[in-house]
Order: C-alpha cells, then sequence, then structure tokens
C-alpha cells in the first residue's frame, strides 16, 4: 500500500485492513529482527510492547522508524486493560528531566484527535519520554467518566515513563475532592489550606487514616477563568498543565502526577496509588470575576496492604486501544512512518 505518511493511532492503523503481508521486516533499534515475512517471534513480544522504537521495512526496502509500541494482533485485540501491561517492577530509580520552558497546548479543538496531538506535540519536546500517546476512540472517550479520563492520561503519562500506573479511583478520595472544589468555589477562594491540609482532608475518611502508607504528596489545585464559555475538556487541560506547563512552580504540580517509589504493597502488583478528581465550574466566582470559571482539584494517596479494594474503581492504564480482527501490525502515533 502506498500513501501512508502518518498514523495518528493504532485504531486507524487496524482499521486500514493492512495486514503482515503489507510488511517485509521489522527490527528493533539494535537492528535485531523481531519479525520477517509472515513469521512474528513471539518469544519478542516483550520487546515490542517495551520498545521505544522500531525500523519497519516495506516492499521496496525503504525503511521507517516508527517512535512508540507496536503490538502484533492476532484475532480480537484490546490492549487498554491493565492485566496486558508488562508490568513495571521497581520505578523508584526514575529520574525526571523537565522541560526547559512550558509548553503551550497547542490545538484548539476538543476531539481525542486534537487531545492526542496536543499531548504529542509536549511529548516530542519532552526528554523524559520517548512513546507517543494514543487515545481511545471518539466514542469510547466519550463514554468514560471525567475519573476514568483522569486516571487514563495520569497512568498513560506515567507507564510511559516507566512509572508504575496508579492502581485506580477511590471514590472517597473524588467525593473528598469534589467537595473542596465546591468549596473553594464558594467561598470565592484558592489555595490548599481553606480547609485543613489536604492530608487533613484525607485522614478524615478514617478507612484512608487508618490503611495508608507514607506519600509526600496529596493535592494539585488547577483554576480557569474564561470570558465567553466554560474551559472545553477541563480534565485534561488541568493534567496537561500540570505535566508540561508547570515551571513557574518549579515543576511541582508535575512531581506529583509523576510520583514513583510508592510502596507496592496494595491492590494488584506493579500498580500503586489511588485518586479521585472534583470539578466545579461557575459563573460568580470570586477569583475570577465576571468570568466563567473551572476549578479541578486531584487528591491520591498510597493505600497500605490492609486497605479493602472493593470499591476500588480500575480503569484502563495503558496507552492504546484497538479492537482488530486480522492479524495486523498495530503502532502508536508515528513521526515518519509509510507502508509501501
Amino acid at each position: 500500500r502506498t500513501g501512508w505518511n502518518l498514523m495518528a493511532s493504532c485504531e486507524e492503523v487496524a482499521k486500514s485492513d493492512i495486514n503482515m503481508t503489507d510488511i517485509e521486516e521489522i527490527q528493533a533499534q539494535d537492528g535485531h529482527s523481531l519479525y520477517t515475512g509472515n513469521n512474528a517471534k513471539h518469544s519478542n513480544l516483550d520487546r515490542l510492547l517495551n520498545g521505544y522504537g522500531y525500523w519497519v521495512k516495506g516492499d521496496k526496502g525503504t525503511l521507517f522508524q516508527a517512535r512508540g509500541n507496536l503490538g502484533i494482533s492476532n484475532g480480537n485485540n484490546n490492549s487498554n486493560n491493565c492485566s496486558t501491561l508488562i508490568p513495571i517492577v521497581d520505578d523508584s530509580n526514575f529520574t525526571d528531566t523537565p522541560p526547559n520552558n512550558n509548553i503551550v497546548y497547542s490545538e484548539q479543538g476538543e476531539s481525542v484527535k486534537d487531545i492526542e496531538k496536543a499531548f504529542n506535540n509536549a511529548r516530542s519536546k519532552d526528554s523524559s519520554i520517548s512513546k507517543l500517546l494514543v487515545m481511545p476512540s471518539q466514542d469510547k472517550w466519550d463514554s468514560m467518566t471525567i475519573q476514568e479520563k483522569a486516571l487514563f492520561l495520569l497512568n498513560s503519562e506515567r507507564y510511559d515513563r516507566g512509572i508504575k500506573p496508579f492502581e485506580g479511583i477511590s471514590p472517597d478520595v473524588v467525593e473528598i475532592a469534589q467537595d473542596y472544589a465546591d468549596l473553594l468555589y464558594s467561598k470565592g477562594k484558592f489555595g490548599h489550606n481553606e480547609d485543613g491540609t489536604p492530608w487533613e482532608r484525607l485522614d478524615r475518611v478514617s478507612a484512608i487514616k487508618e490503611n495508608k502508607d507514607f506519600l509526600g504528596f496529596a493535592e494539585n489545585l488547577y483554576v480557569e477563568g474564561a470570558s465567553n464559555e466554560f474551559t472545553k475538556n477541563p480534565i485534561v487541560k488541568a493534567i496537561y498543565n500540570w505535566i508540561y506547563k508547570d515551571k513557574d512552580s518549579s515543576w511541582g504540580h508535575r512531581k506529583f502526577c509523576l510520583a514513583h517509589g510508592l510502596k507496592d504493597n496494595s491492590g494488584e502488583s506493579g500498580r500503586e496509588g489511588l485518586i479521585g478528581f472534583g470539578l466545579k465550574q461557575g459563573d460568580n466566582y470570586a477569583v475570577y470575576p465576571n468570568f466563567k470559571s473551572t476549578i479541578v482539584v486531584f487528591n491520591a494517596f498510597d493505600p497500605s496492604a490492609s486497605w479493602n479494594h472493593d470499591n476500588t474503581i480500575h480503569g484502563n492504564c495503558n496507552n492504546s486501544s484497538s479492537e482488530n480482527n486480522n492479524t495486523s501490525i498495530l503502532l502508536d502515533d508515528a513521526t515518519a512512518i509509510k507502508f509501501l
């Protein structure tokens, strides 16, 4: 096939009906052959899932480098379930290198493709990450709650840097975050200590107070005012700005989003930490008078081994989502990928 320059997501590749016969060879960056002809080397699937770049050779002998994850699917494949991830055993040695400057959100649209482009523009300028984000389909994204969307984006940013994903969403933490967002709005205030400290608010739930390990972070806040309409995709914008536009705060919000070295003793191995988001939008917020204001609150804690996960909401934590009924190559967004 000709004319394929940029695959925006693995879904587009899957829908294009490209199959293995269109690919002559796939090599890892070190030149190790992962696939030749119609013989996928399944013993190397761990390399396919973990790799940061691949060489894909078409039938005319031209090589193109594809950045991001690459997987081989035979039959139905839905790789956004956490159980399909290769576990990150230890992230305690992760060292973050924030961008030199803030990276402004690049897109004006609200679709999953716009979100994908904005995050991938930032990722391309961030040396701490070398994989590209693949968003779910628009229908799937629209069906997700704001909590599930937040977990998806945070875990994509974490896992693609080699940091263990958060375990999931705690309804208790959601209630704490939402109550504080409502309180900030009603009081016309903006700060972490308008009703005790973030840790004190978490500890008011006895189950959290009695079943948590130490975590040096507890809360991120985001506020925005707009003259004409409320901020679209507020959870997306909050997470983006905390990670890629946080230089003025010495990247402190980013450090929380990318917190690592959590004590992995609760729930499923390879995932740790419970989160919750609060969102409040309104016209009469004193911090932004005469503006349409948005407040986002993000709280989290690290549950101990004694935590009961019966109410934990386990969201998707892989950064790709696809369903494909044919044997096909699935690739993340690629800077230069073409099938010849």
